[in-house]
């Protein structure tokens, strides 16, 4: 698996947010980076995806699913 590194610029682009937003989540650890001798700072572009990807926020039909299938697991319904 060939690893790919985004610096602080391309990481922002592609969230889009700002630098300095950037930044504020680096220093409250919210976001997964590497630290090079200097403070150069880089992100591993596939944590930054599983990143994003758990934040996804359920559609209804997403949400009437799951509940229908544990009321099926318990016996109601």
């Amino acid at each position: 698996m060939e690893r790919t590194f985004l610096t602080v610029d391309e990481t922002a682009k592609l969230l889009g947010f700002s630098k300095s937003y950037l930044y504020q989540l680096l220093h409250k650890r919210l976001l997964p980076h590497y630290k090079l001798n200097r403070g150069k700072v880089l992100f591993d572009a596939d944590e930054i995806e599983a990143v994003v990807r758990r934040g996804k926020v359920a559609t209804v039909d997403e949400l009437q699913a799951k509940a229908d299938s544990v009321l099926i697991a318990r016996g109601r319904k």
